[in-house]
């Protein structure tokens, strides 16, 4: 069986298709690896209201928690005075020096006794070997032979083809679930600490109803995606950002002069100094553009037939958006294929910001049905229970 597959190339292409015709276009396809995987909870498979659900409680949830407060900035900036320092010892500015600079989380800390120091590299050597399994994850699962696991999914009722894989992902789950039992027996409802707490009082509270959102599975596949979303792309960004403005350094020096006239190289910047810091935030957005973490974002699925740019794409189709197109548009960026600051920037030298940086994609979505539903009708597709 063959299935119906566009690629959006092009600022105007992608905001017509993700934007113009977002409810259109808020499908996901059903891929059969990622879907088992993630049991149905994860990002790429998971429900639009149950989706809707689980986003806005985890959101709510991780602002409780700090998230976008003073408090969550003023963890950032403790932990950036470690990487000032790992810079520092590099003896500055050469490229390949600052490449070798670990951006993941630090391992020791003086300020720290010697237990819990111990303590904290044990945690950090596990979680850096999580990160090392799954990056592995990601290759395998965008490789050759689970491709064709989702091109014929019956091929996953055979043993050996299943056990490779999941192989990856039941490690992290498995490191994931370690870690939530163990906040069960510590649990205390009247003074939750992180967003684990959070979820598990949720799920407390629902846990009379039938098929809830908030449920185990749901808090394990949160987190093992939390984890994986959230740690290696960080710490990438970090190293190219600083690896680029060491090979720039007309750029790094103008950045640490605008820096110094709004802090007078008293104290870190902080987010109340974004506004006056122009040139540094077109910076920062510049070397996202021009690092283009994610070349192609996660797949969509139209929700019904649509016509767009002439042409007419029927429902269930799978929609691939290549943001590395819309990222080196000509028709949106002076010089699309250079480092270039002056994108984000107006005549008078303040920011400005570009409707084609769309590093991450853009529109809605949640997971279609009809699609899952034909593939395991058509093909037979083994139901991980």
């Amino acid at each position: 069986m063959s299935e119906p597959v566009i690629v959006l190339c092009g600022y105007e292409t992608v905001k017509e298709a993700l934007i113009n015709h977002a409810e259109q276009f808020s499908a996901r396809p059903y891929i059969p690896v990622l879907h088992l995987s993630t049991k149905g909870y994860g990002e790429m498979s998971i429900h639009g209201p149950r989706w809707r659900s689980l986003r806005r409680f985890t959101m709510t949830s991780l602002r409780n928690f700090g998230m976008g407060k003073k408090a969550m900035e003023t963890r950032v900036l403790a932990e950036s005075k470690y990487l000032i320092q790992a810079v520092s010892d590099t003896g500055g500015g050469w490229a390949p020096h600052i490449a070798k600079i670990d951006c993941h989380p630090i391992r020791q800390s003086s300020s720290f006794s010697g237990t819990m120091r111990d303590m904290l590299v044990l945690l950090c050597d596990r979680f850096l070997l999580i990160m090392i399994r799954f990056t592995f994850f990601s290759k395998i699962i965008s490789g050759p032979s689970l491709q064709i696991c989702n091109i014929v999914p019956v091929l996953l009722k055979i043993p050996s083809i299943r056990k490779k894989a999941f192989k990856e992902s039941m490690y992290l789950q498995t490191f994931v679930t370690k870690y939530v039992k163990h906040h069960k027996e510590t649990f205390n409802p009247e003074s939750p600490r992180d967003l684990i707490d959070y979820y598990l009082l949720k799920i407390k509270e629902v846990e009379h109803e039938m098929d809830p959102d908030i449920c185990d599975t749901s808090l394990l596949m949160m987190i093992a995606g939390l984890l994986a979303a959230g740690t290696e792309t960080t710490a990438s960004t970090l190293k190219f950002s600083l690896v680029l403005l060491a090979h720039y350094t007309e750029v790094q020096a103008k950045v640490q002069q605008e820096i110094d006239e709004v802090t007078k190289s008293l104290r870190l910047p902080e987010i109340m100094d974004k506004p006056q810091l122009p040139y540094t935030n077109a910076v920062i957005h510049e070397i996202q553009r021009v690092f283009d973490l994610a070349p192609v974002a996660f797949f969509h699925a139209t929700t019904e037939d649509v016509k767009i740019r002439g042409y007419t794409i029927p429902k269930g189709t799978t929609v691939i958006p290549f943001l590395s197109s819309v990222l080196r548009d000509p028709s949106q960026w002076d010089t699309p294929e250079e480092f270039n600051p002056g994108h984000f920037l107006d005549e008078d030298g303040q920011f400005r910001p570009r409707l084609a940086f769309l590093p991450f994609s853009a529109g809605k979505s949640w997971r279609c049905n009809d699609v899952k539903r034909r593939w395991e009708e058509n093909l037979g597709c083994f139901q991980q229970k």
